[in-house]
């Protein structure tokens, strides 16, 4: 619902691109501040305890974000989000690593986004139609919205109730310990190699992604109603993705499942920087989610499974850092970009990015592939 109704609340309030661009650029600071130092101390707490924690915080810093008018108190506030979706986001892949065996964990990842995905179904079919629902009780534009994403918030709160039921063991203190004696064993050239194509892809993506609803606005003339409805099936693509994912790595391997799949992207978004004809846009807007969102699962799990067991965790800060920091910087500039040329420039150097992100991604990884060891744990052998 927010990344339905958040920009065009603020389109509403008289906020331009370049602003609305900044506002989430300091949203995704957070996560850059955070990752890192949250990928070193999440070992010593429950996922229990960071998983309600981080709910609770996304949900309060977005309530404050459409309950304040001022400018400044708009990006604290999107900041404060930023830190629940940091917490959220370090915990998450660590915490399906450890309660999962080799065997289902392709699954469970997509299972995971999928769950996701029909989440944001329906929080944006709803959304769309909720600020028309709320002008029976105004008829000023900007509270309809308000009090949409306000219900948006409420919804939020009451995932902290599923996560407290969590059932787990005390974290292991000693072999946290362990992990940061040894942190200096880490490898951090593998790291930086499975970061890098999330960074250039994430710029590319930070600089039209977030606008995808304006653009359906601004080029098109669509009503809240229609962009949620859009929103809507595109979950419904990317859940599918999700699940078609899983087939492809038997036959191609997950790192090239990536790459065909970032790949495959490219003309849809093609077509989406240089068609005007609605129908064929739509389908486009489809078909792009879809394949990218594919991915996603697909390389959190390569990543994990190419590092050690205890590098889990900071592996996935590293990498949440380089997706959040690409948008810190994409995102402010796509605002600047599409607000003085319009969204042609934003989405010719996104393609270029995908291109050279799945490039690289391949060039590192190509002669590479995941092998369990008899004691169960990972390495990266030469194929």
């Amino acid at each position: 619902m927010f990344m339905l109704l958040l920009n065009l609340y603020f389109k509403e309030l008289g906020f331009s691109e370049s602003y609305i661009g900044t506002v989430l650029s300091r949203t995704n600071l957070a996560p850059v501040i955070l990752a890192l130092p949250l990928g070193l101390v999440v070992g010593r707490f429950t996922f229990k305890s960071l998983l309600t924690f981080a709910t609770l915080v996304m949900a309060v810093g977005y309530a404050f974000q459409v309950l304040t008018g001022n400018r400044d108190a708009i990006i604290l506030a999107g900041f404060v989000a930023g830190v629940g979706s940091a917490v959220f986001r370090v915990s998450a892949a660590p915490f399906f690593m450890r309660h999962s065996s080799e065997k289902e964990r392709t699954y469970l990842f997509s299972m995971n986004f999928a769950a996701s995905t029909g989440g944001a179904f329906v929080g944006s079919l709803i959304g769309g139609f909720l600020p028309a629902a709320f002008s029976y009780f105004t008829q000023l534009s900007h509270e309809q919205f308000r009090y949409a994403l306000l219900t948006g918030s409420i919804i939020m709160t009451l995932s902290a109730f599923p996560f407290v039921s969590i059932v787990e063991e005390k974290p292991d203190l000693k072999a946290h310990s362990r992990f940061l004696t040894n942190l200096r064993k880490t490898d951090w050239r593998l790291i930086g190699k499975l970061c890098v194509p999330t960074f250039i892809v994430g710029v590319g993506a930070g600089l039209i992604i977030p606008f995808l609803n304006l653009y359906f606005k601004d080029v098109f003339g669509a009503s809240a109603e229609t962009i949620g409805i859009l929103f809507a099936v595109l979950q419904c693509f990317m859940t599918a993705g999700t699940l078609v994912g899983p087939l492809l790595v038997p036959r191609l391997g997950l790192m090239r499942s990536v790459v065909v799949t970032q790949l495959a992207s490219i003309p849809f978004m093609l077509t989406l920087c240089f068609s005007r004809s609605f129908p064929v846009v739509v389908g486009a807007f489809l078909m792009r989610g879809a394949l990218m969102n594919m991915n996603q699962p697909m390389s959190t799990h390569f990543a994990m499974e190419a590092v050690r067991k205890e590098e889990h965790a900071v592996t996935n800060s590293m990498l949440m850092l380089s997706w959040t920091g690409s948008w810190v910087l994409s995102v402010q500039w796509g605002g600047i970009l599409i607000e003085r040329y319009s969204y042609v420039p934003s989405f010719v150097v996104a393609i270029v990015l995908y291109v050279v992100s799945s490039f690289l991604y391949y060039y590192f990884f190509r002669n590479v592939e995941v092998e369990r060891l008899p004691e169960h744990e990972l390495e990266l052998k030469e194929a």
